[in-house]
């Protein structure tokens, strides 16, 4: 999957998962300040975006539950992993993210 897919997949998955798109975003201001729209879940504002290390590209979900923050960007990470997981993985990873499921104890290795 290209990383922009990655980034939408992940979208599709907050979603899924009962997110919604905020309204409360600017689309212009978001394009000024480079950020992907954010999406509100249970009183908490997510975003994704994508970090380049050495080894890997990773997804990062980024959550706050201040709306003024949400606006701006200003969220804390709360999961990363590899653009190249496989779908089921990035699924995974996305319901340890919104708490959805707990992280296993033998995280980050676990049976999908």
């Amino acid at each position: 999957m290209e990383k922009d897919q990655v980034l939408k997949f992940v979208e599709e998955l907050l979603v899924k998962y009962g997110a919604v798109i905020n309204p409360g975003d600017d689309p212009e201001l978001c394009e000024k300040l480079g950020i992907r729209p954010s999406y509100i879940r249970n009183g908490i504002y997510y975003r994704t975006e994508l970090a380049a290390f050495e080894e890997d590209e990773v997804v990062l979900i980024s959550a706050t539950d201040n709306p003024e923050y949400a606006k701006i960007g200003a969220h804390d990470n709360i999961a990363g992993f590899s653009v190249s997981y496989s779908p089921d993985k990035i699924e995974k990873e996305v319901r340890f993210a919104l708490e959805i499921e707990p992280y296993p104890d033998t995280y980050p290795e676990y049976e999908l």
